[in-house]
Parts: C-alpha cells; sequence; structure tokens
C-alpha cells in the first residue's frame, strides 16, 4: 500500500511539473509572439485617400519625430497644386526622421500634382508610391536650398511628357538620395526639361534607378550640386544622358566639381532640341568644373554620339560600346556585356510587380 501511494505521489508530481513547464512554455511563447508582432509593426500613423494637397501636406508636416505615417491605397493631392512638406522644426538627426509611405500589402497610392520639400524638411523620406505631376506647372517633387538628407526611395515618378516644367525632380537640398525609383515620362521637347535636375546642393546620390523618356537629360548637374554620385542607374531613350554643367545663378558664376557618374547604362539618347551627345560638359559663364569623373558606363545607340567632354572639366575612362540587351522593364540580362558594369537596376524595383502591390515591408 505504501508503495502504491507512494508511486501515486511520483505521478502526481511529474505531472505537475509538466503542466508547470508547458505553462512557462506558453507565456513564452505569448511573449515571443506580442514581441514579435511589436518588431514587425511598421506604420506609427495612418491616413486613407482621398485628400486635398493640403490636407496631406498638414497631415505629413505634423507627424512626430521618428514616426512612420502610411498612405492607404488611393488618390492624393490636388490637380494643378503641390502637396506643401513644412514642419515647423526641423528633425536633428536620422532618428528623428519622419518616414512616409505606402500602407504595406495594399497597392501603392497615387499624389497627383506636386510635392515641394521646404528648406526645413531635414531626414525626411518618401516610398512606395505613385507620383503624378501632369498637373502641376512646375517641378514635380521639389526639394529647396536647405533641405538635408530628404531620401527618395521605391517611386513612380512621371509628369506624363508636360512641356515647360524643368523636372520631374528638381533639387537644391544637400545630400539627397535617390534610389530604387521609376522616373519617366518627364518634360516636353525642350533643352530644359529633364527627369533629374541636380541643381544645387552637395553629394546627392542616384543609385539603382529606371530613368527614361525624359525630354532633355536624364540627369542635368548645373549649377554647383558638388560631390554629387550617380551609379548603378539604366539612363534610356531621352534627349541626352547625363550633363555636367555650370553657369551663373543669381550673379555668381557657378560651376558643378567633383562629381562621379560611374557603372550606368547610358542608352538611345536622341540628341534632344540642341542635338547634343548623350554626356557631355558645359560651362556657361569663365568658372569650369574640376574633379569631374565619367567612368565604367555602358554607352550604346546615342544618336548625337556617346561622349563631349571637349569643353574640359571631365575625366573619361573605362566606358564601353556594348548593347545592354535590355528585356521586359529596362533588366540587363546576365548574357549582356553591360551587366558586369551596371548590374541590374531593374531588378531592385518593386513598381509594377504583384499587379501594384509591394511587398518590402521595411
Amino acid at each position: 500500500m505504501r508503495q502504491r501511494d507512494a508511486a501515486r505521489i511520483k505521478a502526481a508530481g511529474l505531472a505537475a511539473a509538466v503542466l508547470t513547464l508547458v505553462g512557462i512554455g506558453c507565456v513564452a511563447v505569448t511573449t515571443f509572439a506580442a514581441s514579435t508582432a511589436r518588431k514587425t509593426r511598421i506604420c506609427t500613423d495612418e491616413i486613407s485617400g482621398p485628400k486635398t494637397a493640403s490636407q496631406l501636406g498638414d497631415w505629413v508636416s505634423n507627424l512626430r519625430k521618428g514616426h512612420v505615417g502610411c498612405l492607404h491605397a488611393g488618390t492624393y493631392g490636388s490637380s494643378g497644386e503641390s502637396i506643401y512638406v513644412n514642419p515647423s522644426v526641423a528633425p536633428r538627426s536620422a532618428a528623428d526622421g519622419v518616414k512616409v509611405r505606402g500602407f504595406p500589402h495594399e497597392s501603392l497610392p497615387r499624389i497627383i500634382g506636386g510635392i515641394y520639400f521646404s528648406g526645413s524638411s531635414d531626414y525626411y523620406t518618401f516610398r512606395f508610391l505613385r507620383v503624378d505631376g501632369s498637373s502641376f506647372d512646375d517641378d514635380t517633387v521639389g526639394i529647396a536650398p536647405g533641405a538635408y538628407r530628404v531620401t527618395l526611395a521605391d517611386l513612380d515618378i512621371t509628369n506624363r511628357n508636360r512641356l515647360g516644367v524643368h523636372g520631374c525632380i528638381t533639387s537644391g537640398g544637400t545630400r539627397l538620395v535617390i534610389k530604387r525609383s521609376l522616373i519617366h515620362g518627364c518634360g516636353g521637347r525642350s533643352n530644359l526639361d529633364h527627369c533629374v535636375y541636380l541643381g544645387h546642393g552637395n553629394h546627392a546620390i542616384v543609385a539603382g534607378n529606371v530613368i527614361f523618356g525624359c525630354g532633355a537629360a536624364a540627369i542635368h548637374m548645373y549649377t554647383n550640386p558638388d560631390f554629387a554620385y550617380v551609379h548603378g542607374n539604366v539612363l534610356d531613350s531621352s534627349g541626352h544622358g547625363v550633363i555636367f554643367a555650370g553657369g551663373d545663378y543669381n550673379g555668381n558664376c557657378e560651376a558643378t566639381d567633383s562629381a562621379k557618374v560611374q557603372d550606368n547604362a547610358i542608352t538611345n539618347s536622341n540628341g534632344g532640341t540642341t542635338g547634343d551627345p548623350a554626356a557631355e560638359s558645359y560651362w556657361g559663364c569663365g568658372l569650369k568644373g574640376t574633379g569631374n569623373v565619367f567612368r565604367r558606363n555602358c554607352m550604346w545607340r546615342n544618336r548625337a554620339r556617346d561622349l563631349d567632354f571637349s569643353a574640359g572639366g571631365v575625366s573619361a575612362s573605362g566606358n564601353k560600346d556594348a548593347n545592354p540587351r535590355y528585356r521586359a522593364g529596362h533588366h540587363i540580362p546576365r548574357s549582356s556585356r553591360c551587366r558586369a558594369l551596371v548590374g541590374d537596376p531593374a531588378s531592385g524595383l518593386l513598381i509594377g510587380r504583384h499587379r501594384g502591390r509591394h511587398i518590402r515591408r521595411r
């Protein structure tokens, strides 16, 4: 009898221990799930369209430091108007930066009109949006002098070749980043309408984009965007590919210095209205740029020659004529001789995939 009682007590103890362990495991799983849920949360603030340019501008400008504002699928902005990003106090660091993006796993929100970043829009990031500036009589996206570290990524930007708008992106900001975006159909047939117009502000980075169908230059550096770095882009079917330039600005003679353009595919340039080459230098006043570099670019079928740096100010090396052999969406296949230089910028684009849905979460 005592042996049976002892066995019962031992069994009961083992059962209690098992239940305790199971309970601990459940708590651990629940805690881990809650922790994971917290880690995967992206949006701190949300908004749904339609919203006017004024409403969206106020919402974006008043997001708190470090917040991520998400736009649900829909249409935002107002025809012929600009969304004005103008925080009353500029963020002071990347940790204070504000992110504005399309809501995860929904179709990309569409912004009509323009977007203008004021000089206090430091550390603002815009991602996963479609921007259509065809109704707006100015730059589709404008960044004012003084704006610091604005980032434009994973965007689809066009103004449907509207004449007289200067640029799909025009910047005077410092340390601007433009990456993994589709920038196309910008400006009419003019020598002034560009896809990306870097005017002022040092250390701009334009990387991994597909840029095509620009009225004038795919990337125009004029008058003083020193230390710009343009690499790993497809620059196709525009008036020109890249222009290093300088000229008079508000009575001052300025010039682009220390800009580096390398590892891009510059193709099918038609010469625009000026009949100029795909890549060139131009100095419109007495000052000539220095330290500019153009190297390891893949050039192909540029109607008015590939290069003309006879004006000086740019050193060229390692560029080659090769067919990118574009596939759908400007993909560069591994079999292309351009692939070793440029890579495949289109592989990094999420625009237009998955029936308009995007899958990247961070």
